[in-house]
């Protein structure tokens, strides 16, 4: 930020924060991740978090929107394995599908971490029930792309293991306090709307999917 933290800054910050989100925020000057100087999070399902990164630059984001390591385990368990898991005539037969499982959702969560999201466009994924992760993340960066511009704001839809959220990054090089803060709330702002978006715009979502399905599958037929 602007030399030395400022824990009367903070503590206006998360004041602030307490309002506005309805929420019970923290204030942390000796965080345990070594790229971060301070943060200021709650444990509010819908709050947003803020940090202070070792560069200088400030990270303000949502709670996580999503968790692909659950999605994938249920998709797996449930949908894809669930009636061999059920018809399995053995402690044995059911060993190996566990196996199966284990590794199927290994290379998933691989391949979503990678990036490697167009690998589940291809026609057998689009079917269910492999389509709906894969939709997600395509619907968390056009979700981000409608709030920048709303916004004016540069959001990110961002993965990082295997779970989700938005972020908006600056750089407070030269600007007062007062700035600072007003461009800390101005993201929030943004980010915190994304993520409400995101999940609860059902309608939006639907039309978004429909539509991005219809697309990949026009642009592969143009292809043939």
């Amino acid at each position: 930020m602007i030399g030395m933290v400022d824990e009367k800054f903070l503590e206006k910050l998360r004041d602030y924060f307490n309002k506005k989100y309805k929420a019970e925020f923290k204030i942390d000057t000796k965080p345990i991740f070594k790229d971060e100087k301070w943060h200021i999070i709650t444990n509010s399902g819908y709050g947003v978090g803020v940090h202070e990164l070792v560069d200088g630059r400030i990270e303000v984001y949502s709670n996580r929107v999503g968790d692909f390591e659950d999605v994938v385990q249920i998709l797996l368990d449930t949908d894809v394995y669930g009636s061999r898991l059920k018809k399995a005539k053995s402690e044995e037969e059911r060993k190996r599908i566990w196996a199966k499982i284990r590794k199927e959702k290994e290379e998933i969560l691989n391949d979503l971490a990678n990036g490697k999201w167009g690998k589940y466009l291809e026609e057998k994924f689009l079917r269910r029930p492999y389509s709906g992760f894969v939709l997600r993340l395509y619907w968390g960066e056009e979700v981000a792309r409608r709030i920048s511009e709303k916004y004016k704001i540069d959001v990110k839809y961002e993965l990082t293991g295997h779970r989700t959220f938005f972020t908006s990054v600056f750089n407070p090089e030269g600007m007062s306090e007062e700035q600072v803060f007003n461009e800390i709330a101005r993201r929030a702002d943004a980010v915190h709307a994304a993520h409400l978006t995101y999940e609860f715009d059902s309608k939006g979502k639907e039309r978004f999917c429909k539509e991005f399905v219809e697309k990949v599958r026009r642009n592969r037929r143009l292809l043939v």
